[in-house]
């Protein structure tokens, strides 16, 4: 038997033995009953708790997931930058060696070559907000989100 439940124990015995000696009944059915609704009341805000801390981990195990799926996105849009510049590359050197102008090509891969590094910056950003990391925009050194200034090169941060 648990040490806690020893004074309730004795209560009750004391209890039915007085109400025996005076010719009464057993309250044994109303002590249970007012036992387990005490407990029941005892077991609502750890009830709350622990609906919060499901919670917690559920927030937290869904962005785990999500920040997964951004990286991988990142991974498969930096793959393609590295194709293009290597599409480029080959572009400008065949374009040299045969004597073509390839200008407009090398624009075209420019552009594409753009718009893939700003989806990847957007990506990361994405990421840094899931982590609570600021970033700083002109140096790039990592930073906590309440951060006022830069602690690497001291730029002011955020709004």
């Amino acid at each position: 038997m648990q040490p806690r439940c020893l004074p309730l124990l004795l209560l009750s015995i004391a209890t039915a033995v007085s109400a025996a000696e005076i010719g009464g009944t057993f309250p044994w059915r109303t002590l249970q009953a007012e036992e387990a609704a005490t407990n029941a009341e005892r077991l609502k805000p750890s009830r709350r708790a622990g609906d919060f801390a499901a919670e917690c981990v559920g927030k937290k195990a869904s962005d785990l997931v999500e920040v997964t799926k951004l990286k991988m996105e990142a991974a498969e849009v930096e793959k393609d930058v590295s194709a293009t510049l290597e599409g480029l590359g080959r572009l400008v050197y065949d374009g040299r060696k045969s004597g073509q102008d390839v200008s407009a090509l090398t624009e075209e891969c420019i552009t594409k070559i753009d718009e893939l590094n700003a989806r990847v910056a957007e990506l990361r950003r994405k990421i840094d907000e899931y982590n609570n990391i600021l970033r700083c925009p002109q140096c790039q050194a990592v930073n906590t989100d309440d951060s006022l200034y830069c602690k690497k090169c001291g730029t002011k941060l955020g709004g």
